[in-house]
């Protein structure tokens, strides 16, 4: 009798299919969540794009020049849509406007801000093929650094060897690289089912060359020396 139970029971499927729910379920949850949130930052990142694309091509030209706060100020404008952005609560363009770089990103870090915070980045070059490029050096040592007092190119006027270029929008014909890096909270709790980071962070970048408004002369590039450190 007891066998006869066993097989019957073993014959048995009924709520076999809840069991296998609950198997299929945490899978299938992370699936949708995981897709909703690379969604989501493809569509942060989409917006983003477009209003570094309308900025630069603003700041290109003559009546952009000396407007790069004003512009940056609309790009928060812009995101706001997409993202809370408490900057606009507390500033207005003219008070945004009137604090400087180092005061403005200080309060995207502060602890109100720094939920959904913008970094921009604006360096100007001569050319399109200097960007991201190193300042020419004279390798004496062959090691590939520029160091014990080897001369180089200073073309971003700072004394110190290092990526071509300089801070700003520049001048006519300057090429410049204008881009924005957005960190945010992310809104889907997909990140908590497979241990990741609850912030996100999304980047546009664009380079164009400043409209030709003026007879504007590339600056002289000054030769400087490398640090003497490693003698």
């Amino acid at each position: 009798m007891r066998l006869r139970n066993i097989l019957k029971l073993r014959r048995n499927q009924r709520g076999s299919t809840v069991v296998e729910f609950a198997i299929v379920a945490p899978v299938l949850l992370t699936m949708i969540l995981g897709s909703l949130d690379v969604g989501y930052a493809l569509y942060a990142r989409s917006i983003l794009g477009g209003a570094i694309q309308k900025a630069a091509r603003d700041s290109g030209l003559e009546t952009g020049a000396g407007r790069g706060c004003e512009i940056d100020y609309g790009v928060l404008q812009h995101i706001s849509g997409l993202l809370k952005v408490n900057v606009l609560k507390t500033h207005t363009m003219e008070s945004f406007c009137d604090l400087t770089d180092t005061q403005r990103q200080a309060l995207f870090n502060s602890a109100e801000n720094k939920e959904n915070s913008i970094l921009f980045l604006r360096r100007n070059y001569v050319s399109f093929s200097d960007v991201g490029e190193m300042e020419e050096f004279t390798d004496s040592d062959d090691d590939g650094v520029c160091d014990r007092g080897e001369p180089f190119e200073d073309l971003s006027g700072d004394d110190e060897w290092g990526e071509r270029g300089a801070n700003g929008q520049g001048g006519a014909r300057a090429t410049v690289l204008y881009s924005a890096g957005l960190h945010f909270r992310r809104i889907f709790p997909a990140y908590k089912l497979i241990g990741g980071k609850e912030f996100m962070t999304v980047e546009a970048t664009t380079i164009l060359r400043n409209q030709p408004y003026s007879q504007n002369q590339n600056p002289a590039a000054l030769i400087k020396n490398c640090t003497m450190d490693d003698l």
